[in-house]
């Protein structure tokens, strides 16, 4: 099917198209607008506000599950005359090619076919009307609009116009199963069609059918059914769910007002259906939910009796289809109440009658779930040791032979996932290794394959299978990545398998790769699912100690306080008595900084007053083995001493020692220990340097791996300066000295002599490995009173010197330092897929405040997982250059720019500058990115305005993004 030109219209841009074509003839001022009816154009569909190609799939598949709705039959007439409405609007939307003859799928066709069962219905007529204006008709839309006019004043045609809409609503495409907006909206507009029919009924004229009003209540109560089953995920108040409750039961309860035995059938298996799903009701005294407590009829079935519902819907319907399908919903429930051979004989029984039914799709879906669960349970016993009966894969065969029936007879996501995890499991033996590479494969094809049907990419469920069979494949960085969007979809806080599942595969990277990067992703991971969850149990991590210790050490560096306490207080009780031993010392040391948090007004505080020292600290920034760095060391001032001062002190010095006493309480002393063998010429002696304030919390450094060294004369004479918090020491002697020093392969150092003409150079060199370094010189001449800085990238500035144009040039370096080297993600691809030449195929702009998931959400999945190369500015920008010049740099070689929309980011001038840049700048491809809900009068909503819906990606829509990212690789 190709797609028309006409997508995504609203009803106005229909009706100023209408307006530009009619002739005078058709047009009339009198009576209702014939634009307002109709489901072509309702902009309360997300049916009609889809872009063509780029979720042909997901409208493809909602117009296949409205075919299987005709197929398998329509319960009343509202759904007959609902669904041919609905498809009328999919068939608009992909519209064929005109060489094909097939006239069953045109717009007109099911419109028609409307018309056929209700000659005055409204909005067919609205629809028609727009179809042939669209095709310069106007004979034909003149005689619609005459049919319409002759019936718009009818208050029984409008109220069903306002029903047919309802159920569209209703049965919409969508975009999430975790939210019943949709359901909502529809049960607004149906109580907007029964206020008008009770209208006419207390004025005494002829109403709308009760059967017609009976098929109203029936599909109000299926949407209230459908808002409680999402509140028991999303875990919404227990009062506010059994409200929901009650409202479904009572507008069931009158749906059997209907004389129809077809309606009576459904309304009943319906209900067995809500009942097997009761709520608990807690702390109000009442034994039943709202309504049922005045009804008796329906108590004996709440009470103890659900699956009776099933048999009464039965008695409807002694043969045809609705019998195969209630007893397919009967046999299911048998399985849900443990009868389980009760379940299996009718579901047997329904497909035996005739097997090549389409109608039979959940009679097949049922009795593979059945059987698949069974060999799962078998597998999980014999892992855990019990006695179990030898066993083949016989069951897990007929499974499949099931599942292969469904799925062609419904494409759908779960079921494509039911087939993709039989494959999986046959693939592999009891202990989860893989014995047939072809059906590993083929699992992992029709994973994918539910994932791109409609809401697969929302479920957690498919996420979550997917990870398990990429993880027995081997391939743990993309279970990894499958773990992670299943966290994200859930909306269960109690259900914590996932976080187990994810963690246990981070510690697996882990061990077999040490690297901090990963440490940094865990670590969000880690504090993002203790957040979600409730009530989270970590002690099963005991089996992982040396890498859960790592976890917390690098959560205690951090100041992630709270978090480090979980781990370490897990593995106090560990069997490794290494771990145990460093776990209680670290664990004692982080109960200490804790207390020392809850003494301060606020732990806040203490938060952003170690990430403020920690940014000022030259030395002590990246030990994570402390908090009370030389930093610390130095702004503790004796006798009063301001910021400048300096310190005149004695230094003793021979071949294995040099003492530095500052002056004023005797208590801040820094002591070098010299590294003993090792000297150098001329009486100059190389040591290691330990710095100390209490004599407990010292910054010690080794010869072997992590060195702090300092050059001095045997007899040399030092000032010690405080300034801004730095401790400096600095020869006294004419000669070039030098200061280095490395903590855990953190360098920092400085490099400062006078040399013939009485100016000074410093040089601030920075590394995390002794490769990636950042270097910022200073010239400085007294004469001309100049400052010259040579910047990281090269460039080269002069200005007035002053101490305070030092301190920024400092601050901005070990700021950039900190931000580009320290969290630092790897670059995992090296070339661009864009074949425009471009060196990245996105850059993204975020605030500070969405760093973390920029980095450990989105860069995982659109790198490593798409293969898309990004720019990031943290990890790809040029250290020492301007800001903006490396924006607009980045944008310049880059596809597209994705910008993460969120309340921080609109509050943020300079990324609202960059927006506004790239929005002015020709040739820049934006793809907005939202990482919340958002309304439309919020900040977020007001940048949204100038986008068409179908142009901007919603959080967790990776498949969005990534057609997004192909549209603008050629």
């Amino acid at each position: 099917m190709a797609a028309t030109d006409n997508i995504g219209r609203t009803s106005s841009q229909l009706d100023n198209t209408s307006v530009s074509c009619v002739s005078d003839e058709t047009s009339c001022s009198d009576g209702p607008a014939i634009h307002n009816y109709g489901l072509l154009g309702y902009d309360q569909l997300a049916l009609c506000n889809i872009q063509k190609r780029k979720v042909y799939d997901q409208l493809k598949t909602r117009y296949d599950i409205l075919k299987r709705s005709l197929n398998d039959g329509c319960s009343s007439q509202h759904q007959l005359v609902s669904v041919y409405l609905m498809l009328a609007v999919c068939a608009d939307q992909l519209k064929r090619d005109e060489d094909e003859e097939d006239e069953d799928e045109t717009t007109e066709y099911f419109l028609n076919k409307v018309l056929e069962n209700e000659p005055n219905n409204l909005n067919a007529l609205g629809d028609l009307h727009n179809i042939y204006m669209k095709h310069y008709d106007t004979k034909a839309a003149g005689k619609c609009k005459e049919t319409f006019l002759e019936s718009a004043n009818d208050p029984v045609l409008q109220a069903k116009s306002y029903a047919e809409k309802a159920y569209a609503v209703a049965h919409d495409v969508h975009t999430c199963t975790r939210s019943y907006d949709r359901y909502r909206k529809s049960n607004e507009l149906y109580e907007k069609a029964l206020t008008m029919e009770r209208d006419l009924a207390k004025s005494g004229k002829a109403g709308v059918s009760v059967e017609d009003v009976a098929a109203w209540h029936f599909v109000m109560g299926e949407n209230y059914r459908r808002i409680y089953n999402i509140m028991m995920i999303t875990e919404k108040p227990s009062r506010e769910r059994t409200d929901v409750f009650g409202k479904a039961a009572e507008l069931y309860f009158s749906a059997l007002n209907s004389n129809s035995s077809l309606l009576k059938g459904e309304v009943w298996s319906a209900i067995g259906t809500l009942f097997c799903k009761k709520p608990k009701i807690r702390g109000t005294g009442q034994k039943y939910p709202q309504f049922i407590a005045t009804c008796r009829e329906l108590q004996c079935f709440y009470d103890a009796l659900p699956l009776e519902c099933f048999r009464k819907a039965l008695e409807q319907h002694e043969n045809g289809w609705p019998s195969l399908k209630i007893k397919a919903q009967y046999g299911w429930q048998c399985h849900q109440f443990n009868d389980t051979t009760e379940g299996l004989r009718i579901l047997t029984e329904v497909i035996d009658s005739d097997p090549d039914n389409p109608k039979n799709w959940f009679a097949y879906s049922c009795r593979s779930k059945i059987r698949r669960i069974a060999y799962k349970k078998m597998l999980e016993d014999k892992a855990k040791g019990h006695h179990t009966p030898d066993f083949d894969k016989s069951l897990l065969q007929k499974a499949l032979a099931d599942s292969l029936k469904c799925v062609k007879m419904n494409k759908s996501a779960l079921e494509y996932a039911n087939l993709a995890e039989i494959h999986h499991l046959l693939a592999i033996n009891s202990q989860h290794q893989v014995e047939e590479e072809g059906l590993i494969k083929k699992a992992l094809k029709l994973f994918a394959k539910a994932e791109a049907c409609q809401d697969g990419v929302f479920r957690p469920d498919i996420h979550q299978r997917r990870a398990l069979c990429l993880r027995d494949n081997g391939d743990h960085r993309q279970a990894v990545e499958q773990f992670k969007r299943a966290i994200e979809c859930e909306s269960n806080s109690k259900y914590v398998h996932n976080f187990f599942y994810l963690m246990e595969t981070f510690f697996h990277l882990y061990n077999l790769q040490k690297d901090m990067s990963l440490l940094n992703e865990m670590a969000y991971w880690f504090k993002k699912c203790i957040d979600q969850y409730t009530s989270v149990n970590i002690e099963k991590f005991k089996k992982n100690g040396t890498e859960l210790l790592a976890l917390g050490e690098h959560l205690l560096g951090r100041n992630d306080l709270m978090y480090a306490k979980r781990c370490f207080s897990v593995l106090k009780n560990c069997s490794n008595e290494i771990v145990k031993l460093e776990a209680k010392k670290l664990l004692a040391k982080t109960q200490k900084l804790i207390k020392e948090a809850k003494d301060m007004s606020a732990a806040s505080v203490v938060d952003e007053h170690c990430r403020k020292e920690d940014s000022r600290s030259t030395l002590g920034s990246k030990c994570e083995d402390h908090r009370e760095s030389v930093c610390e060391c130095a702004t503790k001032e004796p006798g009063n001493k301001e910021d400048g001062d300096k310190v005149h002190a004695a230094a003793t010095a021979n071949k294995d020692e040099l003492h530095v006493q500052l002056p004023g309480d005797g208590e801040d002393t820094i002591g070098a220990t010299a590294d003993i063998g090792v000297s150098t010429d001329a009486g100059c002696v190389m040591t290691s340097l330990q710095l100390s304030q209490d004599g407990k919390n010292t910054f010690n450094t080794t010869a072997d791996s992590d060195v702090s060294s300092l050059q001095f004369s045997a007899d040399a004479t030092f000032d010690a300066t405080l300034d801004s918090g730095i401790l400096s020491l600095q020869l006294s002697e004419d000669e070039k000295n030098t200061f280095n020093t490395t903590a855990d392969s953190d360098v920092s150092s400085l490099q400062s002599f006078d040399n013939d003409n009485n100016t000074v150079d410093e040089t601030l060199q920075l590394s995390n490995d002794g490769q990636n370094t950042i270097n910022l010189s200073f010239k400085i001449d007294p004469n001309t009173n100049s400052l010259t800085v040579l910047h990281p990238d090269g460039a080269e500035s002069e200005e007035p010197y002053s101490r305070k144009s030092v301190e920024v040039h400092l601050h901005r370096t070990l700021s950039h330092f900190d931000e580009t080297v320290m969290k630092k993600p790897e670059v995992t691809i090296e070339h661009a897929r864009n074949k425009r030449g471009k060196k990245y195929d996105f850059y993204v702009v975020y605030c500070p405040e969405d760093e973390e998931w920029v980095l450990y959400v989105m860069l995982p999945k659109l790198e490593e997982e798409l293969k898309f190369k990004g720019c990031v500015g943290c990890r790809d920008f040029i250290a020492g250059k301007q800001i903006l010049k490396n924006c607009s740099e980045a944008m310049k070689n880059s596809a597209h720019v994705i910008f993460i929309l969120s309340e921080d980011f609109v509050n943020d001038a300079f990324c609202e500058r960059l927006l506004n840049q790239a929005q002015c700048t020709k040739g820049v491809n934006v793809i907005p990115f939202i990482m919340d809900k958002y309304d439309e009068e919020s900040s977020v909503g007001e940048i949204l305005i100038s986008y068409e819906k179908a142009h901007y990606c919603k959080y967790l829509d990776w498949n969005q993004v990534e057609r997004s990212l192909l549209a603008g690789m050629q």
